[in-house]
């Protein structure tokens, strides 16, 4: 049975970030910590990073699922963007692709965050063949492995 876990952040409130110092709307953190949605945003691509680097999975829905299962990303996200290539890079990695994964997940992130919110609310599916194109140009032209089980 799997543990349910309090949400990370609360509702917004006004505030002063703990970390940028900025006075404006603010979530806290289960730990008590007011956090801006850029600073909070970052924590939230911080634990997608150290997921994908501790993952061993070479299924990349394995992976999203378990990255989605957390209590930092919510179902209906503009994190998606970044975590759908993430796992992508990281199963890729794990079926064997000789690569340094952490430089490529923070090329992801960029990548990642370009999408503008909402976009997959207007264009529905259309979206994921960015998505699914993102990571694959961050492996060289001429190797196999990222698009082999797709």
């Amino acid at each position: 049975m799997s543990r349910v876990q309090a949400p990370l952040f609360s509702e917004k409130q006004a505030g002063k970030c703990d970390v940028c110092g900025r006075e404006c709307e603010v979530h806290e953190c289960r730990n008590g910590h007011l956090l801006c949605d850029g600073c909070a945003d970052e924590l939230v691509f911080e634990k997608v990073i150290d997921y994908c680097l501790r993952s061993e999975s070479d299924d990349p829905y394995e992976i999203f699922r378990g990255i989605i299962s957390t209590d930092c990303v919510r179902m209906h996200d503009y994190k998606h963007h970044v975590i759908v290539g993430s796992a992508l890079l990281t199963a890729n990695r794990n079926a064997g692709y000789q690569c340094d994964l952490e430089p490529m997940l923070r090329e992801m992130l960029k990548r990642g965050r370009r999408v503008p919110l909402g976009a997959c609310e207007l264009m529905g599916d259309q979206l994921l063949p960015g998505q699914i194109g993102a990571p694959e140009g961050l492996v060289p032209a001429g190797v196999d492995g990222i698009s082999d089980g797709l």
